[in-house]
């Protein structure tokens, strides 16, 4: 099977499937192909439908997503209900937002709710991961303050696992408002690329400046509820993406802000 090598600035990687696995310059040349040069890493969501090669640069933006049809999205409906309240037409413009137009900047998400009750935020990351498989990572408070970011810097969906400090609140803050990011790899020259992370946070308050919402309860969650959500993503992508057709972003953004 032939194997598929690329140099991105100096270093070698093979491509495995959507992923690059970094090899030595060594294992790059007993591989039969002719390697691909790139200048370097970007992070673009808009010049192609999968991540690869765009000019000089290999792209990392992840550009999966599940295929979109008519259809009903009743258990989805009912989930999002209950976990935007109030603010459900502001949190479906939130997500119309950021997975048809991620480069926009979007507030932080706050989710007030009791740290021992976590299904909601639970279920919620992983809806998002079902309609952007890939584009959703969970970190930890210690990941944002340093060492190597190369796992989640690219995602359109970052949540910390943790009660933020003020600390992680602030560059929470920072990294949402910012065009770039440097990318942190092992082995690897740091580099600055796009960045468009959203970042989802929880707490026992309303967060400064962010989108708010909660607190929730789920009790007795369907357990056949994941299923009947997985079945409905095509659905809810092909209506998602349709409202709101004489609005433009600009407007939808400012109903969050």
């Amino acid at each position: 099977m032939e194997r598929k090598i690329i140099r991105v600035g100096t270093t070698y990687y093979e491509e495995k499937g959507r992923e690059l696995q970094m090899i030595t310059a060594a294992e790059a040349k007993k591989a039969p192909v002719v390697t691909q040069k790139y200048d370097g890493f970007t992070n673009l969501p808009h010049v192609m439908h999968e991540n690869g090669p765009w000019n000089s640069h290999w792209n990392l933006w992840n550009h999966e997503m599940l295929m979109e049809h008519p259809g009903s999205w009743g258990t989805i409906e009912q989930f999002l209900r209950h976990f935007f309240q109030d603010k459900y037409e502001l949190g479906l413009n939130y997500l119309q937002v950021a997975i048809f137009n991620p480069t926009s900047r979007l507030p932080v998400l706050g989710i007030i709710t009791d740290y021992e009750d976590r299904v909601g935020t639970s279920t919620f990351l992983w809806l998002l991961n079902q309609i952007q498989p890939g584009n959703v990572a969970v970190i930890l408070q210690k990941e944002l303050h340093g060492g190597y970011n190369d796992r989640w810097i690219t995602k359109n969906f970052v949540a910390i696992e943790e009660i933020p400090n003020s600390t992680t609140l602030e560059v929470a803050k920072i990294l949402t408002a910012s065009r770039t990011a440097i990318r942190n790899a092992k082995y690897q020259q740091f580099q600055e690329i796009p960045s468009w992370c959203k970042f989802i946070l929880e707490k026992d308050e309303p967060i400064d400046g962010a989108f708010n919402i909660g607190p929730m309860f789920i009790t007795n969650p369907d357990k056949a509820m994941p299923q009947k959500m997985t079945n409905e993503v095509p659905g809810f992508i092909y209506d998602l993406k349709r409202r709101h057709p004489e609005t433009g972003w600009g407007e939808i953004i400012k109903t969050l802000l």
